[in-house]
């Protein structure tokens, strides 16, 4: 920010995000340097917004700030990739990121994380 602020004073601007872009509790942010995105939806549990918020298939999304305050969303991993039979959806994993690599480690799965149900989780992530 160029100049000094207070919880009081500082701007607030909102964005809605585009249909298919996951609302998560908690979710993993990794913040790519090189093309200056921020990539989410892999990691998190069911959002509590709304009346009645149901997980979203697992997706993963990139956003890339403009600098006043809006920005583009772009599908980087559609919910149909093959990639997602072989990952499960974690909450509360370390995570860590630098260069041109992310890491997310541990972590549990869930009812809440994960679409299926709980044997299979476990069946999966015992492997």
């Amino acid at each position: 920010m160029s100049s000094n602020w207070t919880n009081a004073t500082a701007p607030i601007k909102s964005i809605s995000k585009p249909t298919g872009v996951p609302s998560l509790n908690t979710p993993s942010l990794w913040y790519y340097p090189r093309d200056g995105v921020i990539y989410s939806g892999f990691a998190g549990t069911n959002s509590s917004f709304g009346d009645a918020p149901q997980l979203p298939p697992q997706s993963m999304w990139s956003f890339k700030p403009h600098g006043s305050g809006a920005g583009n969303w772009n599908e980087v991993l559609s919910s149909t990739a093959t990639v997602w039979s072989s990952i499960v959806r974690l909450f509360d994993g370390l995570q860590a990121w630098g260069s041109d690599h992310a890491w997310y480690l541990g972590g549990y799965a869930s009812p809440q994380t994960y679409e299926q149900n709980s044997a299979s989780i476990y069946a999966r992530t015992s492997q």
